[in-house]
């Protein structure tokens, strides 16, 4: 309850109603090495090498997602976007993410930017920042890069 009072008028007692929403959390790049999408960890400061699945992690309110590779800018067209989840970079279903190759990419330091519409048509953008290390052969490794 406020009063309310201005010169000239009676004051009077107001009830206020006041509304918080919290916003939704904002996604973020995640990689697994596993088609199942399984043990995720942050994209940004990771260090991948052969096949990966790369999606966004939360998908609370997602409506679409739009993805590039190395291109901050948001460049039209997209590499990649998605109008359902899950939101993967390089497509899949629901049982099973489509696994990017990373041999195909060069060695060393990429970006893949995010744009997110939430279902209220609300739009955010992120980058996460990223190592390619395809050197030696081998099994493929995921492991965390220092920041």
């Amino acid at each position: 309850m406020v009063t309310g009072t201005a010169t000239g008028y009676n004051s009077a007692d107001l009830t206020v109603s006041l509304t918080v929403s919290a916003l939704p959390a904002t996604p973020s790049a995640v990689v697994s090495m596993s088609t199942e999408r399984s043990g995720p960890i942050l994209l940004d400061g990771a260090t991948v090498s052969g096949s990966v699945a790369v999606f966004i992690s939360p998908e609370t309110d997602v409506s679409a997602v739009w993805f590039w590779l190395d291109d901050t800018a948001q460049s039209p067209p997209a590499d990649n976007s998605d109008n359902s989840a899950p939101f993967d970079y390089i497509g899949g279903t629901t049982g099973a993410a489509t696994m990017w190759d990373t041999t195909g990419t060069s060695e060393g330091s990429h970006t893949i930017t995010i744009r997110v519409r939430y279902t209220d048509n609300t739009i955010v953008s992120t980058t996460s920042t990223f190592t390619v290390s395809n050197g030696g052969g081998g099994t493929p490794d995921l492991q965390f890069a220092p920041n």
